[in-house]
């Protein structure tokens, strides 16, 4: 293994630059829903996202399910089985009902917040903690988990608007 120098003398001659550049963003999934060029492709985006989030919480809870009972070698053995069952079939597909689902997941968004000046701003505020597959994303995915979960709790209510 290399050891840290004792002293660290600069290399003469040669100029190092760093730059980068930032975007800050107020709302990550409407940038996100204005990214794309057609209501198809946007559809098709939302429902691989959704399709891979309920991917990810079986995957976690079928794991806190087999940990409770078993060690870990057979937790990964059963995991290992359940991951080949789970792809097997359509799951590298979207089916009309994920199409559907990502359609409603859009436009229940869209109901959710109106444009104020420039901006969206939520009608209501629904509050929760991320479980823990979300929680360990990249924060704008976390951001579309988020605004998925919100669609699916206030499902009853936007029904009752239309």
């Amino acid at each position: 293994m290399e050891e840290w120098p004792e002293e660290v003398h600069p290399v003469e001659g040669r100029n190092l630059v760093c730059a980068s550049t930032t975007k800050e963003c107020e709302d990550v999934v409407l940038e996100f829903l204005q990214y794309f060029s057609s209501w198809f492709k946007l559809k098709t985006a939302v429902a691989w996202m959704l399709k891979v989030k309920s991917i990810l919480l079986q995957l976690c809870r079928k794991r806190k399910e087999l940990s409770a009972v078993k060690a870990q070698p057979e937790v990964e053995r059963d995991m290992n089985g359940f991951k080949d069952s789970l792809f097997q079939g359509d799951t590298n597909k979207l089916t009309v009902e994920n199409l559907a689902k990502a359609e409603e997941a859009i436009i229940h968004y869209s109901i959710l917040t109106q444009a104020f000046g420039e901006e969206q701003r939520p009608l209501a505020f629904y509050s929760c903690k991320s479980d823990s597959v979300a929680s360990g994303l990249p924060r704008c995915v976390q951001t579309c988990a988020a605004a998925a979960e919100a669609v699916t709790k206030s499902e009853d209510e936007v029904q009752l608007m239309m």
